[in-house]
């Protein structure tokens, strides 16, 4: 899964779950980092939003349907190095499905969500 977006923009992220792996009061979290690496607190995250049964946007006998939303509050603040000519931040991410100790990372196996995020003209209120 590839989310390209600008830095300070909403982005809504539509996630799918098969039914059997929801239950009610479960979260999503989404999380993305310039890398993967070995820190069990998470401090290099860039980004890291939890959803819940409140964005859940549909729901039925076979799929659960998520509306992930990246606020501008969550990018606004990324600094993106304009000097090597490349003009975006490719981050890599994984959305986790936690019920008590049973959690589901999706995409599974040496996947990742690629999100690229861009410059944008005007910063700020």
């Amino acid at each position: 899964m590839k989310i390209t977006m600008k830095r300070g923009d909403t982005r809504h992220i539509t996630l799918a779950i098969d039914k059997a792996l929801y239950s009610a009061g479960q979260t999503v979290t989404f999380m993305a980092k310039k890398g993967y690496d070995n820190d069990p607190t998470n401090a290099n995250a860039l980004i890291n939003k939890t959803y819940g049964d409140g964005d859940i946007l549909e729901q039925n006998d076979t799929k659960v349907v998520y509306k992930c939303t990246l606020f501008p509050s969550d990018t606004a603040i990324l600094e993106i190095d304009l000097k090597k000519g490349k003009g975006e931040l490719k981050l890599i991410g994984e959305f986790e499905i936690r019920d008590g100790d049973q959690v589901r990372t999706l995409p599974s196996g040496k996947n990742f969500v690629e999100l690229v995020i861009y410059p944008d003209i005007k910063m700020g209120a």
